[in-house]
């Protein structure tokens, strides 16, 4: 049987056959291109951004300063600067929402003025960029109160030699990748709701990084000023900053602030000066103290090779090491928890006050022929002392007051005595354990602790 095709008929929607044309005529190209050359179809930056160069002619200065702004826009400078007059500004920006672009160069001053200055006291939205600002009075953004001008930036900025602050901001403003440097007062003022991150502040005569409520300053250092390295209000923020030889505190923290991944580095006073503030993650070494706290919150820091590694009232630590402080490993003031941490190294390792309770930690290694070689030092009443171990101290364990508990704690290895305790303490027995004298195999073993008082304290 001869076969024959079958024809099969596909009906395609008008509205289909539309959509088909319509991209073939789209990705086809025009079938007659314009003549003559190709012309550019990006845009300029000034056209992205309209820019204008300071000049004498742009912006021209009055009886304050040299260079004045005076209307909303964007400004760059096109070459270095020079100001010598008395009392004249560099650059006053006298309107808001204003950026001024340095552009690199470096303006310097040898007037009593502000070199860059904000006169217009409410102004928002300043941003002051790229470039160095040498001599005067520095950057002023808020010179008539830090409450009014705000939402600014000061960024990628140089400030040297200023014969007050090196930078002066208002509310909210943020502050970054800058540097400053041998200012007559503090190095970076900020109000609250501010953030400064990545600076460098050093030799300034007052505070390196000093910041109002609610600040946020991360990854910035602070060395070598005359007062504290990052002084801040309440309700601060700081992570990853270091304090490094300053004259008074490495960090002085309001309330409500926390601290973590910080370092103070041989500042002569405290490394750490807190008040109601969460530290955690944080080192302190070779200061006067490396922590002074008080109703605070201590967790995971490493504190060495300070005079007095902790001094602390009405706070908990928890998980800390202090190693090797010369003249005391750390003092719970009052109605303070010391918990899980480590008291290697130096004359005295824990002293305690009123209060207190001492839970779970090993202090080791305390000498000094007299009380201060002490791995527990007991001063007050009202302490629950539980759980401890003290080892190769001149004293292990060493209570002067009446009214504590005593508890689950093991002494060994004291070159005078391993406990003395006064009179009138709530005192669980104290026995001396006896090594096992057969090696011991298998599953189980009789015990040698001399007591089945699980509150008893042990020297071994």
């Amino acid at each position: 049987m001869k076969l024959r095709p079958i024809a099969i008929a596909i009906a395609i929607p008008v509205a289909t056959c539309s959509l088909l044309l319509a991209a073939t005529l789209l990705t086809a190209g025009p079938l007659d291109p314009p003549t003559g050359a190709i012309a550019p179809t990006y845009k300029t930056l000034n056209e992205v951004e309209p820019r204008i160069p300071l000049s004498l002619f742009t912006t021209p200065g009055d009886a304050d300063s040299v260079l004045r702004i005076t209307t909303p826009g964007s400004y760059y400078l096109t070459g270095n600067l020079e100001v010598s007059a008395s009392g004249l500004s560099a650059i006053e920006i006298a309107a808001s929402n204003v950026t001024l672009d340095l552009s690199g160069y470096e303006i310097k001053s040898t007037t009593n003025a502000a070199v860059i200055r904000c006169s217009l006291g409410a102004a928002t939205g300043i941003t002051v960029r790229n470039g160095t600002v040498s001599g005067g009075q520095g950057i002023d953004l808020s010179p008539t109160s830090l409450a009014l001008s705000q939402n600014g930036l000061v960024e990628y900025v140089t400030v040297e030699n200023s014969s007050t602050n090196g930078i002066r901001a208002g509310l909210s403003y943020t502050i970054n990748r800058c540097r400053v440097a041998a200012s007559a007062s503090d190095g970076i003022v900020v109000n609250v709701h501010s953030t400064v991150s990545n600076v460098t502040t050093s030799g300034n005569s007052g505070a390196g990084v000093l910041a109002l409520g609610h600040a946020t300053i991360i990854d910035s250092i602070a060395s070598n000023n005359d007062q504290n390295g990052f002084s801040t209000d309440n309700a601060a923020l700081i992570s990853r900053c270091l304090a490094s030889q300053n004259i008074l505190d490495g960090f002085l923290v309001g309330a409500g602030s926390t601290i973590d991944a910080c370092t103070a580095r041989s500042n002569s006073g405290d490394g750490f000066d807190l008040s109601a503030t969460t530290i955690t993650g944080s080192s302190s070494y070779n200061n006067s103290t490396g922590v002074r706290a008080v109703e605070s919150t201590i967790s995971g820091c490493t504190f060495s090779r300070n005079s007095y590694g902790g001094e602390c009232n009405r706070s908990t630590i928890v998980d800390c090491s202090f190693v090797t402080n010369s003249l005391r490993a750390v003092r719970v003031v009052a109605n303070s928890e010391l918990i899980n941490c480590t008291a290697t190294g130096g004359q005295t390792g824990i002293m305690v006050g009123d209060g207190c309770t001492i839970r779970g930690n090993t202090s080791s290694g305390h000498f000094s022929g007299f009380v201060t070689g002490t791995g527990i030092y007991v001063l007050g009443t009202d302490n629950v002392i539980e759980d401890n171990v003290c080892n190769d101290n001149t004293y292990g364990m060493l209570v002067e007051a009446a009214g504590n508990t005593i508890r689950r704690n093991a002494c060994s290895g004291s070159q005078i005595m391993n406990w003395s305790i006064v009179v009138g303490n709530n005192l669980a027995p104290i026995i001396v354990a006896t090594p096992n004298n057969v090696a011991i195999t298998g599953n189980s073993y009789g015990g040698n602790m001399g007591s089945v008082d699980p509150a008893a304290n042990y020297t071994y």
